[in-house]
């Protein structure tokens, strides 16, 4: 703690810029420092947000008035990143997801279980009052007994955007799915619960540089009996859309 505050270190200056503006914007926390690879960038944004810089993370994760890190790196650096803070006795919340290995993620998980810190992802969609409500709506019984549940997501990504880790297997591990349409799949098990089975389809149909996919269809089987479809691809031109719609 500072001042009576939370201590805060980003690690990662892409979306981690956001975050930590959003860091700096709340009452109850302080923007201790930043870190990055990118040495300009780092040094540049530390100075615009009156915070420390650090180009060696870990070296920031041991300061004692840093109380926890968002990690907001690529996503295959996630949670090997998350358990090495959490050795070094501080909270962690990574951007989504987890990251793109299973074993990697049990290891993480296995050190929040440890040293009993928390260990979060940065799924901001469950803090909205909608999605909330819906939620305990669908908890107490009042929509009735699900049916079916949908996503739809058309969003347009130009070729340079997959020109560095993003839709690489090793970093990204996914594309339109595993990347953008993450917050969609995490809103739809949130309200409709867990998945017995699934099957589905990819395709790289608009980008040469994109290693995994940029169109994706599923076909869910929930526990509680009721079906899902998804559809996802940063291929479409029109205006963007992003529906999710429970029946």
């Amino acid at each position: 703690m500072k001042d009576g505050r939370i201590g805060f270190g980003v690690v990662g200056l892409g979306v981690g810029r956001t975050r930590a503006k959003m860091v700096a914007e709340c009452d109850d926390a302080v923007l201790v420092a930043v870190s990055d690879a990118q040495h300009d960038r780092l040094t540049a944004f530390a100075e615009q947000m009156e915070c420390d810089a650090h180009s060696d993370y870990l070296e920031m994760v041991e300061r004692d008035d840093i109380d926890c890190v968002l990690v907001m790196t690529p996503s295959g650096m996630h949670a090997t990143m998350a358990a090495e803070v959490m050795r070094r006795g501080k909270h962690v919340a990574t951007t989504k997801p987890m990251d793109v290995r299973l074993e990697a993620i049990d290891a993480a998980t296995a050190v929040a279980e440890e040293t009993g810190l928390v260990y979060a992802v940065d799924f901001g969609r469950r803090y909205e009052d909608e999605p909330r409500r819906i939620v305990r709506a669908m908890r107490e019984g009042r929509f009735g007994r699900p049916i079916l549940a949908t996503i739809e997501m058309k969003w347009k990504r130009d070729e340079e955007y997959y020109g560095g880790w993003r839709g690489t297997w090793e970093l990204d591990g996914g594309g339109s799915m595993a990347n953008q349409g993450i917050h969609q799949l995490d809103l739809m098990q949130w309200v409709m619960g867990p998945v017995t089975r699934v099957c589905g389809h990819y395709a790289i149909a608009g980008h040469h540089n994109c290693q995994t996919e940029d169109l994706a269809l599923a076909m869910l089987e929930f526990e509680s009996g009721a079906r899902g479809s998804i559809v996802t691809t940063t291929t479409w031109t029109g205006a963007q859309i992003t529906r999710v719609g429970i029946h």
